[in-house]
């Protein structure tokens, strides 16, 4: 359950590190499930896919490419959208002190999904600019809008007000969640390496080792762990903000109003 903070308190990292991997342990069938089927099997499936395509001797195989990897980003949006948007409810109900099962979360998820593509397109489209007009401006946009996506299925604030909502959640807390999103980064990176170890093993290229039984196996694991991982910590951040910037009654108010 969540220790609630008192307004205007300093972001602690290491509580909302502790909390995101509180909600793990409290709810692992939902947590992960939800990250395997909507996470890391879409990708799985469809990456290798397209790895298997890219390196067909076939003429036909490689024509198809264009076509396999529009597919390919499509399905990857919408359910990273959708896992995104149930693992914030799943999240969100452990916080508050019940677990959430994986047909509540995933119907939340489907009520929010479209909404949560908007979010998505419109921040992706938002740091292509801040990296066009160079780095320093994207990550600080990224920072603003980092809970966007927890405030629109929490908040029901709309595509654009998730972004304002996020914006003045984060003000005064930047730096902490920049730390916060290296060590992200860090661990991901380190749970990541553990799916090439079977081709580092074995000896085998990049390619092969990419489509190698093994590998394949260890990327499902590693891409569920992260995924669960990323979204359970943007929530719980989510959380730590909202207590900070509003108050810790700040969740039992949003309900009376809802």
């Amino acid at each position: 359950m969540a220790t609630k903070g008192q307004a205007g308190e300093s972001l602690a990292i290491g509580a909302v590190l502790g909390r995101a991997f509180g909600v793990m342990r409290g709810n692992p069938l939902t947590v992960f499930g939800i990250a395997f089927l909507l996470g890391a099997l879409p990708q799985g499936i469809l990456g290798y896919a397209v790895r298997a395509e890219a390196t067909s001797p076939d003429p036909a195989a490689q024509a198809g490419l264009v076509g396999l990897y529009m597919g390919y980003g499509l399905v990857v949006l919408l359910c990273s959208a959708l896992a995104q948007s149930a693992l914030v409810r799943a999240s969100s109900a452990y916080l508050e002190g019940r677990s959430a099962s994986i047909g509540e979360s995933l119907s939340v998820g489907l009520a929010k999904v479209l909404p949560v593509i908007g979010v998505s397109i419109l921040l992706s489209l938002g740091l292509m600019v801040g990296f066009l007009l160079l780095f320093v401006p994207a990550i600080i946009l990224a920072l603003m809008w980092i809970v966007a996506i927890p405030a629109l299925v929490e908040e029901n604030t709309g595509v654009i007000g998730a972004f304002g909502r996020s914006r003045y959640l984060t003000k005064g807390s930047r730096w902490q969640i920049f730390a916060l999103m290296i060590v992200l980064l860090v661990i991901i990176w380190l749970v990541a390496l553990l799916a090439f170890i079977p081709g580092a093993i074995l000896g085998l290229g990049v390619v092969a080792a990419a489509v190698s039984p093994a590998a394949t196996v260890l990327s499902l694991v590693t891409t569920t762990v992260t995924t669960a991982l990323s979204s359970t910590l943007i929530t719980t951040l989510y959380f730590a903000l909202r207590e900070r910037q509003d108050g810790p009654q700040a969740a039992q108010l949003a309900d009376v109003f809802a």
